[in-house]
Parts: structure tokens; C-alpha cells; sequence
């Protein structure tokens, strides 16, 4: 019936969405890591340069361009001729290929080559066997086990752009409170520094909402995710991070369980052995709301000052006859 139909047209747009961003993921990932070598090497016309790390592929440019790079779905048109390496035996000749890039239907090496070029450039590739077919090859192809292609590309034509749809404000807010979630799950099972990523992307996706105020407990949300972020500075003893970061200013400008905000700086403080700033934010901290942990770190703090000042005192008083003959010393010879 048409009910039966409607559901299943809606899985099958659920089941392509999740792929295609899937898809997205991988691709992202992959522009990671080729970026992070082209930024190491400045490429010169006619010199074959890598672009990974481990010098599986190769690339050498034969004519720049002068257009715009391909990104993530970017549909491309691009020419191509196949040979194995070194013997330069030809498997493909000129071969014409419309692609998406990232689409899954070309080789690792193809795709991180064509990520790298400008539409209207011509170039030379080498690529290691496993960046294309691996130990097996491509026999029915011409291609045999662990075989390194050598490949004169030329990018022809973007053909279109992938335009993604961007989140509403309450797509943001749903997905900052899965992220809660999870870094409160990561959190209990003592992974802090995985905590920490999420509850950092809950407060980016808060922080991207244009219009907050259509959300009843948006600040109150936003200001456990700032809470949860601190506690795991804590918990990896990113003390000096804590007192400089962004995140314990927004948290004093929500201006919301703002005991909790003084009692983390102050304990930050106080295990950076800055005594006094640790005292001060406490004594605030318990002005507000007085709670057993930051009397407790209060306490704590205060001692360890004492300590402190009680060293200073007794180093002094060690040194206090060695000043007082120096400056007989001096008063003598001054006569």
C-alpha cells in the first residue's frame, strides 16, 4: 500500500544519507593525510615529489593549472594512460573518466594524485602496489601481482560541486546532547581525554546555534558541557590549559553554577602550587554555594601555603645572620 511505500522510500533515503556521509567521513580522513605531506614539500615543475609520507606515491607536474581543486563529491572529468613500472609497458591507452571524487571507484593512489592536482593540470604519477591493487594485481587487466603503475593524468574539468546541506539549530542542539552523552559514558570509563573531545564538540555545536534563546535551557546545557570539558582538564592535569582556555571564560560569563567554575580554577591553581590565586577563587567559590570538596580544597590549600611560608620563613631566618655581618661589613668599610 502507499503507507508500505512511504516507509520504504524513506529507508532507503535514511540508509543513503548515512552512507554518503560514510563516504564523507573516509574522504575527510584521507584529505587529512595528504595534506599533512603536501605541506611538507614545495613541489617544483618537473621534479618528482611525494605525496605521502612513505613515498608511495609520487607525483611530478608536467603543465600547472590554473583552476580550483576538487573537494569531497567534487564530480571531475580527467585523462589518463596506464603503464607498468619501470619496464614503461602500456596497459591503458588514453582513457577518458568521469568521477566523484571519493566515490570509492578509483584506486587510493588515483585519488589522493587527483586530490592534489588543479583543474587544467597535466602531471606523472608513480604509484606502489599498495596504493592501487595490492599483492593480488589486476590480472585480467594486464596488471600483475604487487605492481607499481606509472600514470600521465590530466585534469580536464570540474563538472560540479557538491553543495551540502547545512544543520538547523536544532539538529545542533540534538547532536551537542548525544555528544554529552557519550563523553559522560567515555568519562565514567576513565577515558578523559576521549571525554574531552566530545564534550569540546558539544560546546562547538552550542556554540554554532544562531538563535539560542528559542532553546528554554540552552545555557543551562551549554554550561554543564563547559563544567564537563574543565573537570576532564582536570582529570589529565592540563592545569595551566584550564586557567588560559576559552572555555573557563564562557563558563564565568554564563554565570551559572558559577561556585563550580571558581572551585575547578582554584584547584588548578592549587596544583600549580599558586597558593594565594587558589585561596582566592575557593573563598569565592564557597561564598556562592559552600560544598564539601571545595571547603576540603580549601583546607588543602591553605595548609600547603602555610608550608610554603613557613619554608620561606625558616630559609630566612637561616640567612639572617650572613645579611646582618654582610652589612656590618660593608658599614665598616664605608668608615
Amino acid at each position: 500500500d502507499d503507507d508500505t511505500l512511504d516507509n520504504l522510500k524513506i529507508r532507503l533515503l535514511n540508509e543513503e544519507e548515512i552512507l554518503s556521509e560514510e563516504n564523507e567521513q573516509e574522504n575527510d580522513n584521507s584529505n587529512k593525510e595528504a595534506a599533512v605531506v603536501n605541506s611538507e614539500v614545495k613541489p617544483n615543475k618537473n621534479e618528482f615529489f611525494s605525496l605521502t609520507i612513505d613515498n608511495g606515491v609520487r607525483k611530478k607536474i608536467i603543465t600547472e593549472g590554473k583552476g580550483q581543486k576538487a573537494t569531497s563529491g567534487t564530480k571531475i572529468r580527467f585523462l589518463y594512460k596506464c603503464y607498468l613500472y619501470p619496464e614503461k609497458v602500456i596497459i591503458h591507452e588514453e582513457l577518458s573518466e568521469t568521477v566523484h571524487i571519493a566515490c570509492g571507484k578509483l584506486t587510493k593512489g588515483l585519488e589522493l594524485v587527483l586530490q592534489s592536482m588543479n583543474e587544467g593540470e597535466v602531471c606523472e604519477a608513480i604509484l606502489e602496489s599498495k596504493y592501487t591493487f595490492g599483492d593480488l594485481g589486476l590480472p585480467a587487466d594486464g596488471i600483475p601481482p604487487k605492481s607499481t603503475l606509472f600514470y600521465k593524468i590530466t585534469f580536464s574539468q570540474i563538472i560540479s560541486s557538491v553543495k551540502r546541506r547545512q544543520k538547523n539549530d536544532h539538529e545542533k542542539f540534538i547532536e551537542a546532547s548525544d555528544f554529552n552523552k557519550q563523553g559522560k559514558s567515555e568519562f565514567k570509563n576513565g577515558n578523559y581525554l576521549a571525554a574531552k573531545d566530545l564534550f569540546s564538540k558539544a560546546i562547538f555545536e552550542l556554540g554554532s546555534v544562531i538563535n539560542p534563546n528559542q532553546f528554554p535551557d540552552f545555557n543551562e546545557v551549554h554550561s554543564k558541557n563547559l563544567h564537563n570539558f574543565l573537570v576532564c582538564e582536570i582529570k589529565l592535569e592540563n592545569f595551566k590549559e584550564l586557567i588560559d582556555s576559552d572555555e573557563i571564560n564562557e563558563a564565568f560569563k554564563l554565570e551559572i553554577e558559577t561556585h563550580k567554575t571558581y572551585y575547578l580554577r582554584g584547584k588548578a591553581y592549587r596544583c600549580l602550587e599558586k597558593y594565594a590565586e587558589s585561596i582566592a577563587d575557593l573563598k569565592k567559590s564557597i561564598n556562592i554555594k559552600s560544598t564539601e570538596d571545595a571547603v576540603n580544597e580549601l583546607n588543602l590549600a591553605k595548609s600547603k601555603f602555610a608550608e610554603e611560608k613557613e619554608q620561606f620563613d625558616s630559609n630566612f631566618r637561616g640567612k639572617l645572620p650572613e645579611i646582618l655581618n654582610s652589612k656590618n661589613k660593608n658599614g665598616n668599610s664605608e668608615v
